[in-house]
């Protein structure tokens, strides 16, 4: 029981804290907003279709309607106005136009439709998706008509989520009104109040799937074959659910299917009618309820055994589950997956605890400082990390490797950030393997360069023979898997490197303070090899390598050439600069002697 061991209550209590903490940052970013949403769909999914409206139906201009009609698209205006007749002599209480008539037309069609829109007078909505700085239309020929005959107009745009689907509606878009908030407020004689809507807008109550809303075709009403009582005290939505006419979205209830736009009005126009039945919780409460659910482990914990600490907690995130379901039964929509996040990471946090104690602390700490730093030197880094000395600095004799992908700058701008990480991660596990696999230590990977040490912190007989080795298979083997990976995902025609080569002395060992430490070198070694990974841009050579290296080698150097003798910053003395021959099986002659060349070696 953690009551017994106060470091350790107090340990996983502040690691609980710290992953409620990452929640809440989390939730700021909004990372897990799509997976909340897919959380809400579940709910509405559980819940089912509910009973088709009573005071909600549609007119669909369906395939039916276009092969029965044999119009072209868009409808000649006479037919929409003999349909708005024919439903203000059914009784229809309200008739939500979701088809826009925004072109200045004239003539006989067009003052057929203002006539029965007239006749219509305070029943008739029509849909607009454009509107001037003061909030208004060209619906109709402009506010002027519309205000004559009795009509308004209503915003048709739905503010879409993260993931493309409609799922809430907004009280006023550009200072029009929707069409839910317009149609009820022309329906009922009555404002609708913003409160409710929030920044975010307000939850559609989706009946059910695409179709749970009663509808008739387009042409059924045109030919007087729907009975009056079907209209009689409703609001009528006439829209297109042809997939021809792309008016189609994803919700909260289509699954895999898409639902027309006129249908996500009517829902629309039925949650605004019945008062907005679905309401988020406020933000701070949402916020509590992480919190509270986070500290439900490490609480747990301290006052029961591990088994039943566990318990707890599948029950906790079972309950919340539960809950959450019933609530919005209730008409709560209230946050799943970060409160079941922060119980889920503050329980693997303190079960991680609770299983080893003090000594799986500290291998832990081990285990992850090995990525950071060698192995020969992990425990003295640890021991300065628990108070001890820090750790000695080694001068030894090396060779140190630079290497940096060329062109990754401007590369990187064109690509999501995802992918661009994709790519430096390729190309660190390609060139870290190389090193690697040659007794080597890659010391720091810095965005798209790494620097790699061979002979520290260890010393090691031919390190740079060892080094060599690993550069060949750089450029070779290792860089034509990456480019052959870059050009299979699409993410570019592959990259050139440039490795800067330098042996001699340098200084090893862990740098910083206890509360951030690493392994580093450090030396005019160090810098050489990056003044020549430097100098290899702008040049045919992908690699230099210093005279001090070539001198060291004794393996097998006929793929050498010699390049030139240089003056690197720095430096008083020349640096004569080799390179890897194109080809491979002997060294190319020297270049033309230039003003900064000294004669080839023997």
């Amino acid at each position: 029981m953690l009551a017994r061991r106060p470091r350790l209550t107090t340990l996983t209590l502040a690691t609980s804290a710290l992953l409620i903490a990452l929640v809440l940052v989390a939730r700021g970013f909004g990372a897990l907003d799509g997976l909340e949403l897919d959380a809400v769909d579940a709910r509405f999914s559980l819940r089912g279709a509910q009973a088709a409206p009573a005071d909600v139906v549609m007119v669909d201009i369906d395939a039916a309607t276009f092969e029965a009609l044999d119009e072209p698209w868009p409808f000649r205006r006479v037919l929409h106005a003999r349909l708005i007749d024919r439903l203000r002599r059914a009784g229809a209480a309200l008739i939500a136009y979701d088809v826009q008539f925004t072109e200045a037309l004239a003539g006989p069609d067009a003052a057929a439709l203002r006539a029965a829109v007239g006749r219509a007078h305070g029943r008739v909505v029509f849909a607009a998706t454009e509107v001037n700085d003061a909030g208004e239309t060209a619906v109709l020929g402009g506010e002027a008509v519309l205000r004559r005959l009795g009509a308004r107009a209503a915003s048709v745009l739905l503010p879409p989520d993260i993931d493309g689907a409609s799922r809430r509606l907004l009280h006023t878009i550009q200072k029009l009104e929707t069409m839910g908030v317009a149609s009820t407020e022309l329906m009922t004689g009555r404002q609708v109040s913003r409160a409710g809507f929030g920044d975010d807008g307000a939850w559609i109550d989706f009946r059910g799937p695409p179709g749970t809303i009663r509808s008739v075709s387009f042409s059924r009403v045109l030919e007087g074959r729907v009975p009056a009582r079907f209209f009689r005290g409703k609001a009528v939505v006439v829209g297109s659910s042809a997939p021809t006419l792309q008016d189609v979205h994803p919700t909260s209830t289509t699954g895999n299917d898409l639902m027309s736009g006129a249908e996500i009005q009517a829902n629309a126009i039925w949650t605004v009618l019945h008062g907005l039945p679905l309401r988020s919780l406020p933000d701070w409460i949402q916020v509590a309820l992480i919190v509270a659910l986070g500290l439900v482990p490490p609480l747990a914990g301290i006052r029961l055994g591990r088994l039943a600490a566990l318990a707890v907690v599948v029950a906790a995130g079972l309950g919340w589950a539960l809950a959450a379901y019933l609530l919005f039964r209730a008409g709560l929509v209230v946050p799943v997956v970060y409160p079941l996040c922060a119980l889920v990471l503050a329980a693997v946090g303190s079960l991680a605890l609770w299983l080893a104690g003090a000594d799986y602390e500290r291998t832990l700490v081990r285990e992850g400082f090995i990525r950071f730093v060698p192995r020969s030197v992990v425990d003295q880094a640890l021991g300065w990390l628990e108070g001890g000395a820090r750790p000695d600095a080694d001068s030894l004799d090396c060779t140190v490797v630079f290497v940096d992908l060329r062109g990754s700058t401007a590369w990187a701008e064109m690509l999501p950030p995802g992918s661009v990480f994709d790519v430096l991660n390729r190309y660190a596990k390609e060139m870290v393997e190389a090193v690697e696999s040659r007794a080597g230590t890659a010391v720091s990977l810095r965005g798209d360069g790494i620097l790699a040490v061979f002979g520290a912190p260890e010393g090691r007989e031919h390190h740079a023979d060892h080094a060599l080795a690993a550069v060949r298979e750089m450029i070779g083997p290792r860089k034509q898997r990456l480019n052959d990976w870059v050009r299979e995902n699409g993410l570019g025609d592959g990259f050139e490197l440039g490795i800067g080569v330098s042996s001699g002395a340098v200084t090893s060992g862990v740098a910083g303070s206890r509360e951030r430490m690493e392994y580093t070198i450090v030396g005019d070694t160090v810098h050489t090899a990056a003044r020549l990974e430097d100098m290899t841009k702008g040049t045919p050579h992908d690699v230099l390598i210093s005279d001090r290296t070539k001198g060291m080698l004794v393996g097998d150097t006929s793929d050498l050439e010699f390049v030139r003798a240089v003056t690197i910053r720095g430096r008083r003395v020349e640096v004569l600069l080799w390179g890897l021959a194109s080809a491979p099986d002997g060294a190319a002659e020297p270049p033309p002697p230039v003003a900064s060349d000294v004669p080839r070696p023997a």
